[in-house]
């Protein structure tokens, strides 16, 4: 399985969040180039940036674009970003600075226009991600929850062409209690591009569940930072 070892940045550290809350963030390292540097060295192949403060503020900055050119100059792997890219000029500059393909979230979910414009301009460099609380899709950092559920927004990206998505169960984010494997079987169900399963992770097993349900990659976070997963031994599942 491909897996994509996760970075997430807030007040320009490496963090981890406990279910999206950033009231219960842990500081893993206070340079995330140097993380990107040590995930490398044990043995990631890709890695997967948020910008997690951009994903509520809406916006990239340049602190951001600098940090985006350092990770990819560290880890030399392909580096999926997202996290606050509201405009096409976001978009530009994520791969501006060296970002490989790009993450949309809260744009991606609400405003149709733009994914269909970014897609026809970018095509597979561009990754939709659905993110849910008990179904529905969540915007803003997770801060909002939209009418729409995950399963009709996967639906919607199988209908635009979109190549690529990730799926993220906002109660099993930073749990380590397992994923949504249910969730996975349903949106498999209506959308055939590739499906990155995300959040809860923290054993082979649940590896091996996913990819039994038609997961294809999987961002890992915490269960790396503390010792739960070995890289080298998950892209073996």
């Amino acid at each position: 399985m491909r897996i994509y070892p996760a970075i997430d940045i807030s007040g320009g550290a490496c963090v981890r969040l406990f279910q999206g809350d950033f009231g219960q963030k842990t500081v893993y390292n206070a340079d995330p180039v140097a993380v990107a540097k040590d995930l490398k060295e044990k043995g990631a192949q890709r890695l997967h940036v948020v910008n997690l403060d951009g994903s509520v503020e809406g916006c990239i900055t340049e602190d951001m674009k600098a940090l985006i050119r350092g990770i990819k100059a560290a880890s030399g792997v392909p580096v999926q970003f997202g996290g606050g890219i509201r405009t096409m000029e976001d978009l530009e500059a994520v791969f501006e600075a060296g970002a490989d393909k790009a993450i949309l979230g809260t744009s991606g979910a609400l405003d149709t226009p733009f994914l269909e414009a970014v897609l026809a301009r970018y095509g597979d460099k561009i990754v939709l991600s659905i993110d849910a609380r008990d179904g529905y899709v969540a915007t803003r950092g997770w801060l909002d929850t939209e009418k729409i559920t995950a399963v009709e927004l996967a639906e919607k990206a199988q209908r635009l062409g979109v190549a690529a998505v990730v799926h993220t169960d906002i109660a099993r984010d930073g749990a380590m209690q397992g994923p949504n494997v249910e969730a996975y079987r349903k949106m498999r169900e209506v959308y055939f591009g590739i499906l990155i399963g995300s959040g809860g992770i923290s054993k082979l097993e649940d590896l091996e569940a996913l990819k039994a349900v038609g997961v294809e990659d999987a961002i890992v976070g915490k269960a790396i930072y503390e010792g739960a997963l070995e890289i080298r031994r998950c892209e073996e599942v």
